[in-house]
């Protein structure tokens, strides 16, 4: 994983790559988010998911990544994180999917997803303990194979040090991730 060479290697100093960890992460956020708005999901429901990921990884934030990641997406920091449970979020998610006549987004879902598999390839410890259940949780947000496998090309094409566009060379299956991922209809 290019995260772990770097820090591997010695090379520069540990606060600049974790400055340059923050960057990507707000980047890659505000690109995923579109035009829906800033840092990983803002208030009211989408402040439950944001709530929930901030949960998961403050049982990881030992590791100094996983630690820039909770501050970085812990939904406010000045109050006690609010405790929301996969099964309150999988609600949320088949509301929306079965609210008839509805503009469905799954912004927010994929977003999500997307954040917990890029969580389990920066930490062993997450990967390792946590990645069956990653899995298990984007099934019940309606992903199949093909989409999960979507969503780690993309997480692997992030680590690796790309950044995510409209023109970026990742060969997706689903229209979902096309869509998704670089912005296309």
């Amino acid at each position: 994983m290019a995260l772990r060479q770097q820090e591997s290697t010695g090379s520069g100093s540990t606060d600049m790559k974790l400055t340059k960890f923050r960057a990507m992460l707000q980047d890659v956020d505000r690109y995923l988010s579109g035009r829906s708005g800033g840092i990983f999901m803002f208030s009211g429901t989408g402040a439950k998911y944001k709530a929930y990921y901030s949960n998961q990884l403050k049982r990881y934030n030992s590791d100094v990544f996983v630690s820039v990641m909770e501050i970085n997406f812990n939904p406010d920091k000045s109050s006690p994180l609010e405790i929301v449970e996969e099964q309150g979020i999988i609600n949320l998610y088949r509301d929306l999917k079965n609210k008839p006549g509805a503009n469905k987004s799954f912004t927010e879902f994929y977003r999500l997803i997307f954040w917990l598999l890029f969580s389990a390839a920066v930490s062993d410890e997450i990967y390792n303990n946590e990645l069956p259940n990653i899995v298990d949780f984007a099934y019940c947000l309606g992903f199949d194979e093909a989409l999960t496998r979507d969503w780690c090309k993309a997480v692997a094409y992030v680590i690796e040090g790309n950044k995510l566009s409209e023109k970026s060379k990742i060969d997706f299956e689903t229209r979902e991730a096309k869509a998704f991922f670089l912005h296309q209809k």
